[in-house]
Parts: structure tokens; sequence; C-alpha cells
């Protein structure tokens, strides 16, 4: 892979790293047959962030008419997911339902018990949900 140069002097080098990145992901998505770049566990991680920046700046309008009909010719989904953000939304809805779920006595549920809010990995994150369903399960049904 090309190593991409961090300081850029102008519009023009610009866009020509921006059609660099382009031709990237068409050569990714001939690869794979898609355009779902993971950008923290592989060798195009660097690709990978560069989709994922360049779904926030569609959503967000930030982006020019021409870059955003060159993504939507190879068929560019603005509103995909990157894998970080799935994780993120999974551990925000656990989160979530956690505190939903607080009981006013000392059965273990609830605010009785705290989860680290650094969780590894979703293994681990699985794991401690099952056990928080299974207290509430058992706090039910006493």
């Amino acid at each position: 892979t090309q190593r991409t140069p961090t300081k850029i002097s102008g519009p023009a080098q610009r866009e020509a790293i921006w059609q660099q990145r382009l031709e990237q992901l068409i050569d990714y998505k001939n690869k794979f047959g898609n355009l779902n770049v993971p950008y923290n566990k592989s060798t195009n991680w660097q690709l990978g962030r560069w989709v994922s920046k360049q779904r926030t700046l569609f959503r967000a309008g930030s982006m020019t008419p021409s870059r955003q009909r060159a993504l939507l010719n190879i068929g560019f989904d603005s509103e995909r997911q990157t894998e970080s953000q799935d994780d993120d939304t999974r551990v925000k809805k656990e989160q979530v339902d956690r505190e939903n779920c607080n009981s006013t006595d000392d059965t273990g549920v609830g605010t009785t018990q705290r989860t680290p809010t650094k969780i590894s990995g979703p293994a681990q994150r699985e794991a401690i949900w099952q056990q928080r369903l299974e207290q509430l399960i058992d706090y039910k049904n006493k």
C-alpha cells in the first residue's frame, strides 16, 4: 500500500489524494464486492478511516457535489455504520438497558453493582449483558 503524505500543501494536492483514495476504494470493491472497509482490524485501515470520514462528511452535507456523485456512482452508502460505530451503539444500548433495570433493594440488580465503563470486546460485553439479564430474571422471579 502507498502512504499518503500527512502534510497537504494545496487544493490540487488534496484533490489528487482524494482521487487516489477513491481508486483504492474501487479496487477494494472489485476485490471484496462491497465498500464496507473495516478500519481497525485490517491491512486497509487507512482506507477504512477515509471511508468512515467520507460517510460523515456526506451525511453532514460538507462534501462537494462532484465528490458525492463520484461516491454514489460506485454504490456508496452514506448511512452504513462502521464496525466501530456498531460497537459504540451496542455499548450505549447496553448502558441504557442497565440504567432502566435499576432496583431499590440490595439484590445485586441495578444500582448495587456497577459495570466497568471500559469494555474490551464484544464477547465480554455479551457475557456481562447475559449476567445482568440473569440477575434481572432472578429478581423478577422472587
